[in-house]
């Protein structure tokens, strides 16, 4: 299975989709921003607006983008938009709608859409879905290049679909937020039986796809009626017409353990597991209790599937101390469970505002990416010496999990998935590095492996093995 690249999490439909409305039918002109296959580099001008205000106005993970990146095996997070990113009366006029188009790129009509209260999540989530079935197996013949998307109905399809004469871009889905299943807006957060036994009703008819989830993020930026979020909204413009106070950093409630507990059964359907991205610190530690309570003999694997460490006081300075990232803790219970741990491009959440400072200073291109690369490498390198001297594999867990197209502010040289070529030839650099040092140690010797190894299991290997036991 040769799949060089891979991504546990990205949104390569969300802006395709969006431009489709209002008819939502998948456009079949690559040049078009409604279709999938739509790809363009990023002009000089949009790179320095995104360095400047951090607005990512250009597309990063499209089909033809992950092509070119070597991309073969992708996550595809499907992504009811959440209504607190549109409030009307937030800003005069039609200013909400110009400015979440600005920054998302999803398309005026799309935005009317959402902001429509008779427009439900659930319906919406089915919809984008139709949308990716739609293209699903479909050539698209780019001068000598046939290239296609798969839409994955568990490990053993890739093997099935393999074509050499086609490069073939694998695509397994994932839902972000579980407010996804509610049916209307004003349902969430009600504590009616009806609206809990909709979401059930909801969540059986999600794992009936043909292309059912392998995980779904629990939580995302507004509270869901289930549990707490972390904060996320940072950037001044998206804070001033957004709110995220209510139930900010809260646990998790009643209807969401009972929502856990449907997600993981397997009488109503195929396992669904959990991302803790974007549940709040207290939900997360919550989470943990209940898998050791109710899912000890089980050993349930723990997702991130687009993340970042906090770090601990030695590495203060390095990495983003925030709620929205990862504690040793946390790290060492996802390498416990042997989960995944996605590294998200980022720079938001990859690196403290102090790196990013001495980051700009660079000029040339090469500088620009082997510090782009030095930020990813210091994440799976700390995940990996933190779980050795837990007495635990210390390379398995860390993957790429870009969030691409996720409304990101990606780092400057890794601007879209068309990237992660160059991104991986670096990684090797840092990694050769790495081991070539003398005081390369690890108390564990199943630890100790070259470079090549390292960055071959973070670029794709790690989420091969996990699919290839935990996607059936």
């Amino acid at each position: 299975m040769n799949i060089s690249v891979a991504d546990l999490h990205c949104h390569p439909s969300m802006k395709p989709y969006g431009r489709s409305f209002p008819d939502r039918i998948p456009g079949t002109n690559p040049l078009v921003k409604d279709c999938i296959y739509f790809y363009g580099n990023p002009p000089l001008v949009k790179k320095i607006l995104n360095k400047i205000l951090g607005i990512t106005t250009f597309p990063q993970a499209g089909i033809q983008a992950l092509e070119k990146g070597g991309v073969g095996l992708i996550f595809c997070s499907l992504y009811p938009f959440e209504k607190g990113f549109v409030r009307k009366n937030a800003l005069p006029g039609d200013l909400v709608t110009d400015s979440v188009n600005l920054v998302t790129g999803i398309g005026k009509e799309r935005i009317h859409y959402i902001q429509d209260q008779n427009n439900g999540y659930f319906t919406d989530l089915e919809n984008e879905y139709a949308f990716l079935k739609a293209l699903d197996g479909s050539i698209f013949t780019f001068g000598s290049k046939k290239i296609r998307y798969v839409l994955l109905m568990d490990f053993n399809h890739i093997a099935q679909s393999a074509d050499d004469e086609v490069y073939t871009v694998y695509i397994g889905l994932s839902f972000e937020g579980m407010h996804a299943l509610y049916n209307r807006f004003e349902e969430v957060g009600s504590d009616d039986p009806l609206v809990k036994q909709s979401l059930m009703d909801n969540l059986a008819k999600v794992k009936a796809w043909p292309h059912c989830p392998l995980f779904v993020t629990f939580a995302h930026h507004f509270y869901n009626g289930l549990c707490g979020h972390a904060a996320s909204l940072t950037d001044f413009s998206v804070k001033l017409i957004t709110n995220q106070s209510i139930m900010l950093g809260k646990g998790i409630n009643s209807l969401g353990r009972d929502m856990i507990r449907a997600l993981l059964a397997k009488i109503n359907g195929k396992r669904i597991l959990i991302d803790i991205k974007h549940m709040s610190v207290a939900a997360r530690s919550e989470y943990f209790e209940l898998l050791d309570q109710e899912y000890n003999n089980e050993h349930i694997p723990v997702i991130v599937s687009h993340g970042a460490i906090c770090g601990d006081e030695y590495a203060y300075n390095w990495f983003l101390s925030a709620d929205i990232n990862f504690s040793d803790r946390e790290i060492v219970r996802i390498g416990q469970s042997k989960g995944l741990f996605g590294i998200q491009l980022d720079e938001r959440r990859i690196a403290s505002s102090h790196e990013i400072a001495l980051f700009r200073k660079h000029l040339g291109s090469e500088a620009i990416l082997l510090h782009a690369a030095l930020f990813v490498w210091r994440q799976i390198r700390y995940i990996a010496v933190l779980l050795d001297i837990n007495r635990l594999p210390a390379w398995d867990i860390q993957c790429l999990g870009s969030d691409n197209d996720g409304i990101v502010n990606p780092i400057d040289g890794i601007w879209t998935s068309a990237d992660f070529g160059l991104l991986k030839d670096r990684l090797l650099i840092h990694a050769n590095a790495f081991v070539a040092n003398p005081d390369y140690n690890m108390s564990m010797p199943d630890n100790l492996i070259s470079g090549e190894e390292i960055v071959e299991k973070f670029m794709s290997w790690n989420m091969l093995s996990f699919m290839e036991k935990n996607f059936r």
